[in-house]
């Protein structure tokens, strides 16, 4: 009897103690790093978070790409301006878009997932090809400033996907990112070097 006793409460004090241990214990993160797995360590995710979130994504990148390929002050300068000449552009067709897309949302939801393909097919492609062929001429300036090192590791990033080098391709995904650089700006994001 003693010893159902003893056991039954060594079995409690094991069961407390791992359970103490579980919550107390430190847990390694991702990067090697060692921090509490309690309220310490979900203060740390939370402020890692915000961090994230107060850089977004495509600022990023763009300075990622803009590091990698060696950006010069004037290659910068010609594209803030670009940027700007480009605002117009993107203000006027961002709610025409917009509209377009709540139209083809709504057949889509609707069940009429045709009319929505025909709405995007109809009205929202030749809306996007438009402002392509408005763009290119404005983003040529920049792509004629890139040095033959710069080109050169932007083919390679290309050949790497398995695709080829076309310069409407880059000039359309330069002009892409510009606009969206400009409504990033003024919509409360991340302020532009």
């Amino acid at each position: 009897m003693k010893s159902k006793i003893l056991l039954s409460v060594g079995g409690v004090f094991l069961l407390a103690s791992a359970a103490f241990a579980a919550t107390q214990g430190l847990r390694q993160h991702h990067d090697g790093r060692v921090g509490g797995a309690g309220l310490r360590g979900r203060f740390e995710r939370l402020q890692r978070s915000e961090q994230r979130l107060a850089q977004p994504r495509m600022n990023r990148q763009r300075g990622e790409i803009a590091r990698r390929l060696g950006v010069t002050d004037d290659q910068r300068a010609l594209a803030k301006s670009i940027a700007q000449q480009l605002r117009p552009l993107a203000d006027a067709l961002r709610p025409q878009a917009k509209e377009i897309a709540a139209r083809a949302r709504a057949a889509a939801r609707s069940g009429d997932r045709a009319g929505a393909r025909a709405i995007i097919e109809s009205e929202l492609k030749p809306l996007i090809e438009s402002a392509r062929l408005q763009a290119r001429p404005l983003v040529q300036p920049l792509i004629q400033t890139l040095s033959a090192e710069q080109r050169a590791k932007i083919e390679a990033f290309v050949a790497a996907r398995g695709r080829t080098f076309d310069e409407n391709k880059l000039a359309d995904r330069i002009a892409l990112r510009l606009a969206r650089l400009g409504h990033a700006t003024r919509s409360g994001g991340r302020k532009s070097r």
